[in-house]
């Protein structure tokens, strides 16, 4: 029962990151252009692309955002977690709608876009010669960061399918 909890909601994880990355690649744009938007051939392939001064915004800014963002999110509400859940059942719940999340959204989307925003040859080819922003090792840092997060948490879900097939309800 407590494995089938967290599978469930490791899926609703990985629909929430798949629905964040969707919105972001077409609202904010996948890519981040000159640092003054002057250069023709910098832009956004995105639907959208927003400035924050007099910087056009795309996507290697947006998911290191989201990357710290969430990392700080999942760090409280596993923190939260620990010191306040003795139920099982929730405790699957949540660990598997953030490990479902983290999973996808930091392994499958951040990892190689930051890749690939490394690769200035590829930026070049295709786009002409832009100035990136200075994000993808930041966003790498943080991309690892989660995967850590991730598997102490998967751990921790371990942990408690064991108490819960010992027959004990309190974790």
């Amino acid at each position: 029962m407590g494995f089938t909890k967290f599978v469930n909601y490791s899926t609703m994880g990985i629909f929430v990151a798949v629905v964040i990355a969707l919105v972001s690649m077409t609202n904010v744009g996948l890519y981040a252009g000159s640092r003054n938007g002057s250069d023709s051939n910098c832009g956004s392939l995105g639907v959208f692309s927003f400035r924050v001064s007099d910087r056009v915004v795309g996507l290697g800014e947006t998911v290191t955002i989201l990357s710290i963002f969430f990392s700080l999110v999942s760090i409280a509400l596993w923190a939260v977690l620990q010191f306040t859940e003795h139920s099982t059942g929730k405790h699957y719940a949540c660990t598997g709608l953030l490990s479902g999340f983290s999973l996808f959204m930091f392994a499958f989307w951040v990892v190689p876009w930051s890749l690939l925003a490394r690769d200035m040859s590829w930026i070049d080819d295709n786009y002409g010669h832009c100035e990136m922003p200075y994000t993808w090792s930041a966003t790498l840092f943080f991309s690892l960061f989660d995967w850590l997060l991730w598997l102490v948490m998967l751990l921790n879900s371990v942990l408690a399918l064991i108490v819960d097939r010992n027959g004990s309800d309190d974790y």
